[in-house]
């Protein structure tokens, strides 16, 4: 073999490496069970829960702040 087609295997190498890697990453464990089917305009998550008074008001003067 001369030193280009060794050059080029090497590259072949690191780029399925590479590859198999970032393959192997999107299989997170907390992925796993996740419900795939999902109902169209329905929130399946956690209930938000309500704002207090204080996060309101802070809420309010930040949006105030935002004006131009």
């Amino acid at each position: 073999m001369n030193s280009k087609s060794i050059k080029t295997a090497g590259r072949l190498f690191l780029a399925g490496t590479l590859l198999a890697l970032t393959g192997l990453a999107g299989c997170r464990e907390q992925d796993e069970n996740r419900p795939i089917k999902l109902e169209k305009g329905q929130y399946e998550g956690k209930k938000d829960t309500e704002l207090t008074d204080g996060q309101r008001r802070e809420l309010r003067f930040r949006g105030e702040r935002q004006k131009f």
